[in-house]
Parts: C-alpha cells; structure tokens; sequence
C-alpha cells in the first residue's frame, strides 16, 4: 500500500490474474497518480496483462480542466511504460462525477475505458471479447 498526505493506492494482479487491481483512496490528481499508474502498467507487463478494474469508489479528482486535457491527451501518451491499447474498468462511486469527463477524453483519445458504479458490471466488462466491449460501449454512449 502506498500513500500520501490525503490518498492511497493499492496496486495487486486479480485472483484470477487476468487483470491489475488498482485501488485509490482519497484526493487525486495526474501528479500524484502518475506513479501508481506506470507501476500498474509495469506489473502488467510482467504478468503478459493487457486489462486493468480501478477502484475509484473512494477517491475524488481534484484536477483542473487543463489538468485533466494534459493527462488525457499528452500525459498518458509520452511515458512509454503506459500500455494506451489496455483495456480499463473504472468503478466510481454514482455520487462522484469527477471522473467523467477524464474518462470521456481517454476514450476519445482511443483508450478503451468505461466508468461503473457496479463491481460485478466492471469485472464482467474486462472478461468481455473486443467486439462485445465495442458494442457495450456503443450502447452504453447513445
């Protein structure tokens, strides 16, 4: 477990070991998530994983609008450990809209993420085929 001042993180493989857990507590932003993220997308790469469940239920973003179109379009593009083709399934609690209008630029960016309020909905998510993920998130977006 990892921590700072007002968040944590827990990295760890699922039981399955078919995706990256990735679970955040507390105020976050690009800085301070960054580090996590690149250990996340190393550890994945060990494993020969290309699927990551967040857990954001307890975590709030504190970025700017600027903050979260650099994240979005350059940050996560110039660190080469960052794997841009994973698959991510991001549980937020239906409270919290911080993190959508990050998720709505990763995904016109290209990244396959979609945002939950469900556990179960997520997991099942990243066990779905590509062409059913296309259609759910075509479903999903209207």
């Amino acid at each position: 477990m990892e921590s700072s001042l007002n968040m944590s993180c827990k990295i760890t493989l699922s039981d399955d070991r078919k995706y990256v857990v990735i679970r955040y507590t507390g105020e976050i932003n690009k800085n301070i998530i960054m580090p996590f993220i690149v250990q996340a997308h190393v550890l994945a790469r060990k494993n020969n994983i290309d699927k990551f469940y967040m857990d954001m239920t307890s975590a709030r973003n504190t970025d700017s609008f600027s903050d979260i179109c650099e994240f979005s379009y350059a940050d996560t593009g110039k660190v080469p450990e960052i794997n841009t083709s994973a698959v991510v399934a991001a549980v937020v609690d239906p409270e919290d809209h911080s993190h959508d209008f990050i998720e709505r630029l990763l995904w016109l960016n290209g990244v396959d993420i979609l945002l939950f309020t469900s556990r179960e909905k997520a997991v099942s998510y990243l066990h779905e085929t590509p062409g059913n993920r296309k259609i759910i998130r075509e479903a999903l977006r209207g």
